[in-house]
Formats: structure tokens, C-alpha cells, sequence
């Protein structure tokens, strides 16, 4: 699934979600629970941006680094490639 970021139009909160092509547009803010307005950003090739990852699975986990990612992902059964 793609990596997104979101602001959030009531509270101003920025999250990091990975979410299907198909529900990006309808995502809610994890907090407030309002609309959250997709943010256009440059994509991840070659460098990684240390960030707290949102619906990577239960919890929300802090990805210091790209190992920390690829362990995350191979724990889940995920590619790690696909995701930064």
C-alpha cells in the first residue's frame, strides 16, 4: 500500500498513513476524528524521513531509520521496498 501524508482541516495534525489507491481520499483524523486533506510530497527515493507511522498495523510505531523500517516490515511480513 502507498504512504500518505495528511493534515488534518479541524485540529491541524499531521499523520502519516498507509492506505489503499482506493480509500486515500476518505481518510479521518486519528485524534479529532474530521476530514483529513491529502498533502502532495515528494516521494521517498533515496533518503528516509524519521516519522511516527500510523495504521501500520494496531499501534502506531516510530521508524527512526530505514533498517528500523525494513525490521518493522519483515516482523509483519511486509516489503520494505514498497513503502519508503
Amino acid at each position: 500500500m502507498p504512504l500518505y501524508e495528511y493534515k488534518c482541516l479541524r485540529c491541524g495534525r499531521d499523520e502519516v498513513k498507509f492506505v489503499s489507491i482506493l480509500a486515500r481520499d476518505s481518510q479521518k483524523c486519528s485524534i479529532c476524528k474530521d476530514a483529513l486533506e491529502r498533502r502532495i510530497s515528494a516521494p521517498r527515493i533515496g533518503h528516509f524521513k524519521p516519522r511516527l507511522f500510523e495504521n501500520f498495523g494496531p499501534e502506531n510505531v516510530w521508524i527512526p531509520s530505514k533498517n528500523a523500517l525494513r525490521e518493522e516490515c519483515n516482523k509483519r511480513g511486509m516489503d520494505s521496498d514498497e513503502l519508503h
